[in-house]
Formats: structure tokens, C-alpha cells, sequence
């Protein structure tokens, strides 16, 4: 079986101001004859108050910090059967 193929490009996520809503859609895409994905956090760390659900959505209001800082993660794209592909991304909040 194939590993689903990632349609998010971007590793590095920016434009998030801290004590905000921060809002991104992962994508990645089955490779037939899987028809569908799920995704998770499998390791780093998100901004206090963010998630990442099923569906690939990151969201949540972010807490506010005084300095910029940068959040290291990787997400899982599970196909429904069974195969699995990650990415590492980057998430820069800037601090107010």
C-alpha cells in the first residue's frame, strides 16, 4: 500500500500573533484504493490553548507570550487503511 501524499507545502507557519485565534488546515491526500485520512499530533508541542482534531484543523486562542517563539511539531496522516505519512511544521508566534 501507498503512504497518503501531503498537500500542505508550508513547514513553517507564520503570521500568528500571541493572545489570537489561530486557524490552519492541514491536507494530504489518500492514494487509491484508501478513500479517506485522519490526522494527529504524534510529537513537539503546541501554544497553550491550540489543538489539532481529526479533521486536520489546528485551532484555538493562543495565550499571550511576551517574545517570539517558535513550536516544533509533527503531524500524522493516517489513511483508512492503515497507512501513514508525517510532516514536521513549524509554527512562529510572535509575542506582543
Amino acid at each position: 500500500m501507498t503512504q497518503p501524499i501531503w498537500n500542505t507545502i508550508a513547514s513553517n507557519i507564520v503570521g500568528f500573533v500571541s493572545g489570537s485565534v489561530l486557524e490552519v488546515q492541514f491536507s494530504a491526500s489518500p492514494v487509491p484504493p484508501a478513500s479517506t485520512i485522519t490526522y494527529s499530533l504524534v510529537s513537539g508541542s503546541l501554544p497553550n490553548g491550540v489543538i489539532i482534531n481529526e479533521d486536520g484543523l489546528m485551532y484555538g486562542l493562543t495565550e499571550s507570550v511576551f517574545k517570539n517563539q517558535s513550536f516544533v511539531f509533527v503531524v500524522r496522516a493516517t489513511d483508512n487503511l492503515g497507512n501513514i505519512r508525517d510532516k514536521t511544521f513549524t509554527l512562529l508566534l510572535s509575542g506582543i
